[in-house]
């Protein structure tokens, strides 16, 4: 058996966060459910909230002109990204 032209067949990238959305759910509404729907919404949120963070927190890395990704950039790209109310909340502790 040859594999000579065989191409592979490329691994997709299946980053979801339904297991953690529905472990949340399940924790703070254990009685209540959450339609498909609803769950494609907030992996969709949790997707580019990510996105948008990373994005955020790289810029802060490189004005800085390091190679290495420390907390404060991190906390930085959360306080220019995200609305006032949302990251005083965060940065609070509050539920």
């Amino acid at each position: 058996m040859s594999t000579k032209g065989v191409q592979k067949k490329a691994k997709r990238n299946n980053r979801s966060f339904n297991t953690y959305i529905s472990l949340v759910q399940k924790r703070r509404h254990p009685t209540r459910g959450l339609t498909k729907s609803a769950r494609v919404f907030y992996d969709n949120l949790a997707s580019s909230m990510v996105a948008t963070l990373t994005a955020e927190a790289l810029r802060c890395m490189q004005s800085r002109k390091t190679k290495t990704l420390q907390a404060r950039d991190v906390s930085l790209a959360g306080s220019l990204a995200l609305p006032r109310p949302i990251w005083d909340v965060l940065t609070s502790g509050k539920k």
